[in-house]
Formats: structure tokens, C-alpha cells, sequence
């Protein structure tokens, strides 16, 4: 009978352990509540199983939390198996026996003791314990396995009962512009699961998918800020190992956040504004075009006019009998230019190109075709060279048929420097069919009658043409300079004698008077040195005397002039200095001689027209004369001299400040002249005895310097030239 009993308390031990460990796990703390020591060993033991069971638990919360009803409802028939068991071995005495078996909390076991508060003992062994010990101890305690060992069950139910969490494939974004502002679609092989979040300061609107994967050719930007709309950019992306794809929206200013909505496997994003009218596609917007080297001329023509470089993605592209317009789809898609394409662009085409740049396939192809491409913005249009041509003279005639339409309009415009009549007739060339100019020379201003776009183009060339003009000093230097030197040397033979009378008295007498001279000039010489020896005396000739000449002199002047004018840019102007040098002239009326005396000009001449250019220099347009009286050509001394004038004429160019030698002339003259007796001149060793030999040389040099100094400030923008457009 004790060995039965023993068996029925363990029974009950094993059933109270089972409906603790299947109840909902709250709080590991929950076994503590046990009063017997039995209890504590018991947890003890099993510590490691239920320290696994309950991270079990946690990781399966939901699961397990579905089966509490489950595990109260077969605890509860356990409990109070426990407790009748208790009551029958208290009222037998058997306290040794009950010190081994464990005592269940007091919260547990008072609201179940009061039910079989009068049941008999006798009948407990009758009727409960024997299904009890039948059906739990068989085999679960043959080898005494540890307690907390059923507690693993539920948790191999609950991992077989978790769904796959294989993530979502993103398979296409795309970007859809209309009325409303705009959509961006997000394409999915499965419902997405997402959430939103906002950053104001740089107004994104985020959308996260999470679970999900984003293949690399969606991760890109959107640029679509050449489309009108809400929607400035859009950037996918997905960090590397991290399981949720981003996509950032940049919001335009002023607008709202977008509306998300999920239909199917993808989802919405409505953004609201204001977009263009017709709905448009953007799959892949590029920086194509944004290169301004890449077709920047306005249509084909100006381009092949000045272009021979390309500078476009290179392309590979190999067709037969191929349709252009597919050509041009490919190249399209192949450079992400955005195209449009005439319905007229017909025909076939057969291309072998190998990595050459789109742009230059593209302009073959054009050319091969007779197509032509007008630009706007980042947009090409491909169209027939003819229809291209047709519009653009419907335009142009278009344009002129509205400027006939525009009203006249009359403005004067004074003119403060420029000269009115030259100005007129500049003016009418920018004007129209129907306008005209009258210049006024008593105001000195313009008279303009043109429509508004005209007036403001002559407006803008008469203050370019009306400046001030610059002016310019300039300053010349003439110098002249000259070097003479004369030499004689020689004797100068003379004789007299007294006079001699022939003849009767009768008849008339003959006088003679016997002299001469030999080397006169010798003894006339200016400043000459003269020895007068008396050789002897002859009863014919007389006094027979000679004279030693020796003379010699040098002579070195300098004449500097230095006239100096100021004038206007593209203004000639010449400075003058005259003397007046007196010349004898003798007239003979009969026997009676006249002589007068009539003065000539000798005149010192700069004349010169200075050009300001527009980075400071002086360009010079010189004439420069000086005359001065030359040597007597009188026989007699008579003062007949001859008129020696000095000339440059030049066009340079100066440095403002710099001086510049526009001319020089340079002289020399020699004379070496001998005056002697006949046949004794050449005597030698005495032929100076009778001779006389003259030496004379004169060198002469003319320098001109010019040196040009613009006066003032020059508001021409001198030093640093510009362009300007009418």
C-alpha cells in the first residue's frame, strides 16, 4: 500500500511540473512561488531546459500564445488529482512519506481544496487514481528522464507552423507626368510591405519597402527637373546587405506630401501640382544633353557650319535594311537623349559603326537622310530638312508680319561729341523699312522714328559711338648737328714795280704798272696767318715780295628744336615756325643800277593726326619739314645762297608715354682743292713754295623724335577691349 502511494505522489509531482511548464510563460520568476524545498531542487535540476524552453518562448510569443487555453485545460485534472492525493495521505498519518512530495502554492491550491473539502478517502483510490497512473506512467518515467523534458513539444510545433520569409524582387520604377503633378510607380513580383517618413528641411518624402530586394539596374536617379511638376528628382537605393530599398522623392517648394496607394503587387506614389498637360513616360533620364559641347548649335546646319568635334557617348551599331526610326530609338536609348521624331522620318538605313560617338552617328544619319534637327533645352527633334526650312520661314515671315503691326514711336537723342551728320547716316542702317533719322546741327541731336525694338538698338549704338574722345600731346624733338673743318696752306707770290710811260707826250702817253700775284686766294683767306717777305728789288718789276698763308679752322654746332601740340583722337593738327632771311637783288634799268632786298621764308613744319586704339597705344600719322639757308651762290658774295629744307614723312605706332625716332639724315661733304704756279707746283720737296693747297670737310646729322601722352582718363575702356552686340 505505501509503494502505491509513492507512485500515486509521484504521479502527481510529475502532473503539477507538466501544467506549469505548459502554462503561458509571463515571467521566469513564476517557479520561485514554491513554499517546499522539494520544489526549489526540482527547479533546480532542470534549469538548463527551461532556460532553453523560455528562449524558446520568447522567440515564438505569438505561437505559444495561441495555446494557453490548451494547456489550462490539461493541467487542471492533474491539480486536482493532486490534491485529493494530499488529503489521503494526511488523514493515514503518513507524514514521512508527505515530506518528499511537493506542496503546492497557496494561490493554487486554495480556490481547489474547498471542492473536495468532504470527499472520503476511500473512494479517492477507487475511482481517480487508477485512469491516472495507467495513462502517465507507462513509459514517460521508465528511465526517470529529467522534469522539464516535456516542455520542448510545443516549441517544434511552433517553428513548423512559421510561413517562408523569402523578400520581395522590385522589378520596375518608373515615373509618370500628368495633369495632377505626377506618379512614381514601384513594381513589385509581390505585395509590398512599406513605410513613409518625411524630412522637411530638404523636402523628401521617403518610401521604404522593406523585405524586399532592388536589382542594380533600378538603382539610379531620376532626373526629371526639365518636366514641369511636383516631382523634382527620384533616387533608388539599397544599402549593400541591408534588406530594404529606399526611394527618396525631392519635392518641388510650396507643394505637399504625396499619396501613397498600393494596388496589387505595386505601389502608388501621386504627388500634386502643377505638370504638363500631356502625360509622358520617363524611364531613364540621363545627363545626355546637359554637356554643352554635345550638339550645341539650334539646328544641323549651324552645327556642321562650325563644328568637326563630337563629344557623345561612344556606340556600337551594325544593321542591314534597318528602319531609321528604329535606328534613332536606338541611339536613343543607348545615350538617354530625349527625342522626338517627325512622322515623316521614313526609310531604311544600313549602319556599321563601331565605338563611335552618338552624337557623330547620329548627324551620319541625318545627313545620309537629308534630316535636320532643331534644339530646345535638352530635347532634340528630328524632322526633314525641308519641313525644318518651311518653319522656320513661316517664322520668320511671322515675325516680320508683327513687327509691321507694331506701332511707330519717335524719340530724340542728344549727341555730345560725335559729329551729327556722320552719326545719321551710321543710325540708318539699324533701323527698319519704316524707319528714318533727321539730324538736327543746331541741337546736335538725332531724331529717331522706328518701332520699340529698333529705338533700343540705336539707343544702344549711339551711346557706344558718342564718347568722348581722347586727347593727346605730343611733344617733338628736332636735332641737327654739324662738324666743318677747312685747312690752307701755301706761298703767295706778288710784285710791283714803279710805272713805266711810253710814248711822246704828243701821242699820249702809255703807263705801265708791272705787279703780280701768284696763290691769291691763299692771301685772301679769312682769319689766314700772313708772313710778308721782301725777296729783292728788280729795276723792272720793283718790289718782288712773298707771302707764307697757313690757315686752318673747326667747327662744331648743334640746333635742337622742339615743337609741341596737343589735339584730339583722329584730329590732324600741325605747328609752324617761320624766319624770314633778307636776299639782295639787283635790277639795271639802263645805265642806273637798282639793288633791293626781298625776304624768304625759311620754315620749321609739324604736322600730325594721333589715333587712340583701344588697349592705349598711339598710332601717328607725321610730316615733318624744316628748311635752312644754305652756302652763297653768289659769284661776287652778293648774298644769292640756296634754301635746304629736311623732310619725314611716317605713320607709327607709339606706346602711351614711349618716344619713338621716326627719321634721321646724315651728311658729309669733303673738298681738297690746290691753287699753284704752273710746273713749279709740282716740283719736289719745294712745290709748296709755290702752291697752295686747300682741305675742307662738313658732316651734318638730322635726328626727329616724337613722344605721344594721353591726357585725362579715357572712357573708351582702354586696356581691356570689348564687344558689344546690337
Amino acid at each position: 500500500m505505501n509503494g502505491f502511494i509513492r507512485l500515486v505522489i509521484l504521479s502527481a509531482m510529475i502532473a503539477s511540473l507538466t501544467s506549469c511548464a505548459s502554462r503561458p510563460v509571463e515571467d521566469d520568476l513564476s517557479l520561485d512561488g514554491m513554499d517546499s524545498s522539494a520544489d526549489v531542487t526540482s527547479a533546480d535540476e532542470s534549469a538548463p531546459a527551461a532556460d532553453s524552453a523560455s528562449d524558446d518562448f520568447a522567440e515564438f510569443d505569438e505561437i505559444d500564445n495561441q495555446q494557453p487555453a490548451q494547456a489550462e485545460s490539461q493541467a487542471a485534472p492533474a491539480d486536482d488529482q493532486d490534491l485529493a492525493i494530499e488529503e489521503e495521505v494526511n488523514e493515514a498519518g503518513g507524514q514521512e512519506q508527505v515530506a518528499d512530495a511537493p506542496a503546492p502554492a497557496p494561490e493554487e491550491t486554495s480556490p481547489t481544496e474547498d471542492p473536495f473539502a468532504d470527499s472520503s478517502v476511500a473512494d479517492v483510490p477507487a475511482q481517480t487514481p487508477e485512469p491516472t497512473v495507467t495513462e502517465t506512467t507507462p513509459d514517460p518515467f521508465a528511465d526517470q528522464p529529467p522534469v522539464s523534458e516535456p516542455a520542448p513539444a510545443p516549441v517544434t510545433e511552433t517553428i513548423a507552423a512559421v510561413p517562408s520569409g523569402a523578400p520581395a524582387n522590385i522589378t520596375d520604377l518608373k515615373f509618370r507626368a500628368n495633369e495632377t503633378g505626377g506618379t512614381v510607380i514601384v513594381q513589385g513580383d509581390r505585395p509590398l510591405t512599406y513605410t513613409t517618413r518625411t524630412n522637411p528641411d530638404l523636402r523628401q518624402f521617403i518610401i521604404e519597402v522593406d523585405n524586399a530586394n532592388l536589382p542594380d539596374r533600378l538603382k539610379r536617379s531620376l532626373n526629371t527637373k526639365d518636366i514641369k511638376g511636383s516631382v523634382g528628382a527620384i533616387d533608388a537605393y539599397q544599402n549593400p546587405g541591408s534588406a530594404t530599398a529606399r526611394f527618396v522623392i525631392q519635392m518641388r517648394e510650396g507643394l505637399g506630401e504625396p499619396m501613397v496607394q498600393q494596388e496589387g503587387n505595386s505601389l502608388l506614389i501621386v504627388a500634386s501640382g502643377s505638370a504638363p498637360a500631356e502625360a509622358m513616360e520617363v524611364t531613364d533620364v540621363s545627363t545626355a544633353m546637359e554637356d554643352n559641347n554635345i550638339l550645341p548649335s539650334q539646328n544641323l546646319t549651324e552645327f556642321l557650319a562650325g563644328n568637326t568635334k563630337f563629344y557623345g557617348k561612344k556606340i556600337s551599331i551594325e544593321t542591314s535594311n534597318m528602319d531609321i526610326r528604329d535606328a534613332l530609338n536606338f541611339i536613343t536609348e543607348e545615350s538617354g537623349v530625349n527625342m522626338v521624331i517627325s512622322e515623316d522620318v521614313k526609310g531604311a538605313v544600313s549602319l556599321k559603326l563601331r565605338q563611335v560617338p552618338w552624337d557623330q552617328a547620329l548627324v551620319v544619319i541625318m545627313k545620309a537622310k537629308k534630316l535636320g534637327y532643331t534644339r530646345q533645352g535638352n530635347v532634340l527633334r528630328i524632322a526633314p530638312l525641308q519641313d525644318l526650312k518651311a518653319e522656320e520661314d513661316d517664322a520668320t515671315k511671322l515675325a516680320q508680319a508683327r513687327k509691321n503691326l507694331e506701332p511707330l514711336k519717335v524719340r530724340m537723342f542728344p549727341v555730345s561729341y560725335a559729329k551729327v551728320d556722320e552719326l545719321e547716316k551710321k543710325i540708318k542702317d539699324f533701323l527698319g523699312d519704316r524707319g528714318r533719322v533727321v539730324g538736327d546741327v543746331r541741337t546736335n541731336a538725332l531724331v529717331v522714328t522706328d518701332i520699340e525694338e529698333n529705338l533700343e538698338r540705336a539707343a544702344r549704338l549711339i551711346a557706344s559711338l558718342d564718347t568722348q574722345p581722347a586727347q593727346v600731346s605730343i611733344e617733338g624733338k628736332i636735332v641737327e648737328a654739324k662738324e666743318s673743318f677747312t685747312r690752307n696752306i701755301g706761298v703767295n707770290w706778288s710784285a710791283t714795280g714803279a710805272p713805266i710811260k711810253l710814248g711822246s707826250t704828243a701821242r699820249g702817253p702809255v703807263n705801265m704798272n708791272p705787279s703780280f700775284n701768284v696763290n691769291q686766294s691763299a692771301a685772301g683767306s679769312s682769319g689766314a696767318l700772313n708772313f710778308n717777305l721782301n725777296v729783292g728789288t728788280l729795276d723792272i718789276f720793283g718790289t718782288l715780295s712773298a707771302a707764307l698763308a697757313l690757315n686752318e679752322s673747326e667747327e662744331q654746332v648743334k640746333i635742337i628744336s622742339a615743337p609741341r601740340i596737343m589735339t584730339l583722337s583722329n584730329e590732324k593738327a600741325d605747328i609752324n615756325q617761320t624766319t624770314e632771311v633778307p636776299v639782295r637783288q639787283v635790277t639795271q634799268n639802263g645805265t642806273a643800277t637798282q639793288e633791293t632786298f626781298q625776304f624768304k621764308p625759311l620754315t620749321l613744319k609739324l604736322e600730325v593726326t594721333p589715333q587712340v586704339t583701344a588697349d592705349g597705344s598711339v598710332i601717328m600719322k607725321v610730316l615733318v619739314n624744316r628748311q635752312f639757308r644754305g652756302a652763297d651762290v653768289s659769284s661776287a658774295g652778293q648774298g644769292a645762297f640756296a634754301v635746304n629744307s629736311r623732310e619725314a614723312n611716317t605713320r607709327v605706332l607709339v606706346k602711351n608715354g614711349q618716344t619713338a625716332v621716326i627719321g634721321g639724315i646724315y651728311q658729309s661733304d669733303a673738298t681738297d682743292g690746290e691753287v699753284g704756279v704752273p710746273w713749279f707746283r709740282e716740283l719736289p720737296f719745294v712745290s709748296y713754295l709755290f702752291k697752295t693747297k686747300n682741305i675742307s670737310k662738313e658732316k651734318s646729322e638730322l635726328l626727329i623724335f616724337l613722344t605721344p601722352r594721353i591726357m585725362g582718363q579715357i572712357d573708351n575702356n582702354a586696356g581691356n577691349p570689348t564687344t558689344t552686340d546690337f
